[in-house]
């Protein structure tokens, strides 16, 4: 250290890799205390950095998935509003409308489409309706 650093005077030196026998200069630092740091100790710490750093990148990673879900979300309901201005709209003509309902059914999106998973219940939803009116 005194070689590479100077005179520290009665200054201890830690090493940063846990080897208290290393003599690489990159891994030596000052410290006021003359104290070694331990292989154990320096593993472990080395250990806890890793979970941290990985626990801080799957955080990241679920912002972001909520993020993208988000944005999908409002894209979805902008482009529902956009069909239903379109649908509704008396200006719009016949072809426009033919196409957003041909887009929809290959896009998999047409209430044609929609999986009901019990059609017998809204049959019957509506043939009560019709008895009690």
């Amino acid at each position: 250290m005194w070689f590479t650093w100077g005179d520290l005077g009665y200054t201890g030196v830690k090493t940063t890799c846990g080897n208290k026998y290393c003599c690489n200069p990159f891994h030596l630092i000052p410290q006021k205390i003359g104290v070694f740091v331990d292989a154990d100790s320096y593993l472990e710490s080395f250990e806890l950095a890793c979970e941290l750093h990985t626990l801080k990148q799957q955080i990241a990673e679920y912002n972001i998935e909520l993020a993208m879900k988000e944005q999908e979300r409002i894209v979805a309901e902008a482009e529902l509003q956009e069909r239903t201005d379109l649908m509704f709209d008396p200006d719009v003509g016949f072809a426009d409308k033919f196409e957003a309902v041909m887009q929809d059914m290959l896009a998999g999106r047409h209430t044609s489409q929609s999986n009901i998973p019990n059609p017998d219940s809204l049959k019957e939803a509506t043939d009560n309706e019709e008895n009690s009116t």
